[in-house]
């Protein structure tokens, strides 16, 4: 549950798929703690919803995660149900040194309500986790970009600020076009919208008792600086240090003649080691008949500052995932995280392709890069010569 929570959160997001049906909450033998966290950092929770009267609301929904796809109700994730009398009892992830944040809403979404407290301070009250709902209020608007068609998918992130803070999103608007409507517990709230090829833009609303719905009216969200460069030469990316590759056979340049699969990745990013990396590796084991005419670069993230940290990182992924085996591409580090910056690179693992003029094709994978290679002449060979040379070294 984790992983697929994250990918969600960062692919951002094309949408949230298929819905799990809602988990009862079971009839315990003899009543749980309020809460208890396991070693797998899933927390497991006791509570009870009710409205401001005090008064339970059956069959009520709670999760840490609620999405809004286009017309769709709001959506909860992996959400479990309350019992006629408003009582709950699951389990959630809970992100390391953070408070787990639960968000409730009746079945016809017109109550709503958050709660959340830190694992290791679990709740006191003899109910466990009280959620309080209250009266929906509805929040609507679009985004829109003066410098881009409309974009291929866009969201919208709901982050509580008050009475309850969470530094996690809550609600989702997944967004097929870009207009969002969703129905938000009271209190104040900070958004932050975002897009294919687009930049950010955040904002902050407060949604005052008894108030009325709120239009927040059309979004100007900027094109990113990857969507700007897309088609463009690329400028020269920074090397503060690499492996598989002298140094001052680093540069962009250096490239020139063929085409270019490059990868940004982490090793603290799952997807990254256990996906990215091993295609990209069968890849070139697949097509060594090719490689006069592409290279595949990975270009770590500023998470590590030098060999020896990248090292310790990828220790457990090499073994697991990797074969043991080195990999048989340079691997570039971007400790100061001057290059992500340049290339406008914000989510992980994120792939991109480069022509042989240097020109951004954009983002792509292996499939592409082989479709691109269909009746391309051979290029310079001289980088994969200086690469076997020195492997020889």
């Amino acid at each position: 549950m984790t992983a697929a929570r994250h990918l969600l959160w960062i692919a951002l997001l094309g949408g949230c798929g298929s819905q799990r049906p809602p988990r009862s909450t079971p009839a315990p033998e003899r009543e749980a703690p309020a809460s208890v966290v396991a070693a797998d950092g899933t927390c497991r929770v006791r509570g009870r919803v009710v409205d401001e009267g005090g008064e339970p609301v059956a069959q009520a929904q709670v999760s840490d995660l609620w999405t809004h796809e286009g017309g769709r109700v709001l959506q909860p994730f992996d959400p479990v149900q309350a019992d006629g009398a408003g009582r709950f009892d699951g389990t959630f992830d809970v992100p390391p040194g953070t408070e787990l944040c639960l968000a409730a809403y009746s079945l016809d979404r017109r109550l709503a309500g958050i709660a959340s407290f830190a694992p290791s301070a679990p709740p006191t009250d003899p109910n466990g986790l009280v959620i309080v709902v209250q009266p929906t209020q509805r929040v609507r608007g679009s985004l829109a970009s003066s410098d881009q068609t409309v974009p291929k998918w866009t969201n919208v992130n709901w982050f509580p600020v008050s009475p309850v803070a969470s530094r996690s999103a809550v609600v989702q608007a997944a967004l097929r076009d870009p207009f969002f409507d969703v129905p938000l517990p009271r209190g104040d709230w900070r958004w932050l919208a975002l897009g294919k090829g687009l930049d950010t833009r955040s904002g902050e609303i407060e949604l005052a008792a008894a108030g009325a719905d709120v239009d927040l009216g059309v979004i100007e969200v900027p094109s990113s600086t990857f969507a700007r460069l897309c088609g463009q030469k690329l400028p020269e990316w920074k090397v503060t240090d690499c492996r598989g590759l002298a140094k001052e056979r680093s540069a962009l340049s250096t490239f020139r003649g063929r085409w270019l699969l490059v990868a940004f990745w982490g090793t603290w990013c799952d997807p990254c080691v256990g996906e990215t990396i091993p295609r990209l590796v069968a890849f070139c084991d697949q097509h060594k008949d090719l490689r006069p005419k592409f290279e595949v670069v990975v270009f770590h993230d500023a998470s590590v500052r030098n060999f020896e940290e990248f090292d310790s990182g990828v220790s457990v992924a090499k073994g697991r995932a990797w074969n043991a085996r080195e990999l048989p591409f340079p691997v570039f580090l971007d400790s100061n995280g001057e290059t992500l910056r340049t290339f406008g690179i914000c989510s992980f693992p994120t792939t991109i392709l480069i022509d042989p003029e240097g020109r951004l094709v954009g983002e792509a994978d292996e499939e592409v890069l082989l479709q691109r290679l269909a009746g391309t002449p051979s290029a310079d060979s001289s980088v994969a010569t200086a690469r076997t040379q020195e492997k020889q070294q």
